[in-house]
């Protein structure tokens, strides 16, 4: 919020950092919340499943990474494995989580944990993951925009 409405601009807006004008107060309010609303629900949301008699509840931007071996589905949110029975394919259409990023056959990585990439390899969480050459182009390029 600015009292200066002189010094601030309306086109100044740099990903979610954005000013409220207190001259304009209504009117940048009316232009800011659901930009920050649509970014949140982007951002945080759950998914419901119902396996086996049981319910999960997983939050896409929470997972750390991803692991199919024979239809078994490992996801690994905040240290705790969750098994499922899925393919990489149907996990990440029911996740549509934008910064998970497939790097091998079996394995994804969210991008929001990734905490080194040297070359092929990548740290999360001092796992050490590697990326083989057929996903190694669309993880580059996935990791480049990442840090625009």
């Amino acid at each position: 919020m600015s009292n200066n409405a002189e010094l601030v601009f309306k086109a100044l807006v740099i990903g979610m950092f954005q000013f409220i004008r207190k001259e304009h107060y209504q009117e940048d309010l009316e232009a800011v919340f659901p930009q920050l609303k649509a970014e949140l629900e982007k951002r945080i949301y759950s998914i419901t499943i119902e396996t086996s008699g049981r319910t999960l509840t997983i939050i896409p931007p929470r997972i750390e990474y991803f692991v199919v071996i024979n239809h078994e589905l490992i996801v690994v949110s905040n240290n705790q494995p969750t098994v499922l029975r899925s393919t990489v394919k149907k996990a990440l259409n029911l996740f549509h989580y934008p910064y998970l990023v497939q790097i091998r056959r079996g394995t994804v990585v969210n991008l929001d944990y990734v905490t080194s990439v040297k070359g092929h390899i990548l740290m999360i969480d001092k796992k050490s993951f590697t990326i083989s050459r057929k996903y190694y182009a669309d993880f580059k390029s996935a990791w480049k925009k990442y840090h625009i």
